[in-house]
């Protein structure tokens, strides 16, 4: 009777993650017309990177199912129609540590439902149309220490909320109205995190703006 009861266990177990992967699959059937690189451990999918350039592929609806995808722990949804309901899903995956939404219509709004997110260690936010008041909504995610904000519409006050973010390692300011002092305030405040950016100088004796290097 012992000897049945211990083998009973790990094929109990061996049927749970069986049947986990196949309603995974199910969900996964979704994305297949875009083609998603996917990684699994113990029936789990963990990894979900959709083709970037889908946004007339993949629909709401499809986007939607990504909150039964429990075990996700890395997203990337670049250039997809994220709206606020699927934003909202997003920030049921308690697990998620790493988000990529990219190139989509995200807005100050829409990441106040990111706020509780708080194990979030990578986020990439480029290419919004984000500005400081959105960036406001971030200064909680303090496990963070890759935050990616390239060609947003932030500013030296968007760069105050970041401060507190002792955990940065990385982060990309390139493309966005900050200034060099708001970048060396902000190095002040994180010396440990590499700061990526482009000042743009005028230069006064070239009349067309279309003209500076």
């Amino acid at each position: 009777m012992a000897v049945i009861v211990l083998l009973s266990l790990p094929l109990g177990w061996l049927g749970a993650v069986l049947e986990r992967t196949r309603q995974q699959k199910k969900i996964l059937e979704r994305f297949e017309k875009n083609g998603p690189a996917v990684a699994w451990r113990s029936g789990y999918v963990v990894r979900l990177d959709v083709e970037p350039f889908s946004a007339e592929v993949l629909s709401v609806e499809d986007l939607r199912h990504v909150k039964e995808l429990t075990g996700l722990e890395h997203l990337n949804l670049w250039y997809t129609c994220v709206t606020d309901d699927v934003l909202r899903d997003i920030g049921e995956l308690e697990g998620l540590n790493s988000l990529h939404i990219a190139h989509t219509e995200i807005t100050d709004a829409r990441l106040l439902h990111l706020k509780g997110m708080t194990k979030l260690e990578e986020l990439c936010l480029s290419g919004t149309q984000i500005t400081d008041v959105g960036v406001s909504h971030l200064k909680g995610l303090t496990n963070l220490t890759r935050l990616y904000l390239a060609d947003t519409q932030i500013t030296d006050d968007g760069l105050s909320h970041l401060s507190g973010l002792a955990d940065l390692e990385y982060l990309v300011l390139t493309g966005t109205h900050v200034t060099e002092e708001g970048i060396e305030e902000l190095e002040k405040a994180l010396p440990n995190c590499e700061i990526k950016h482009t000042i743009w100088i005028v230069d006064p004796t070239l009349d067309n703006p279309q003209d500076q290097p």
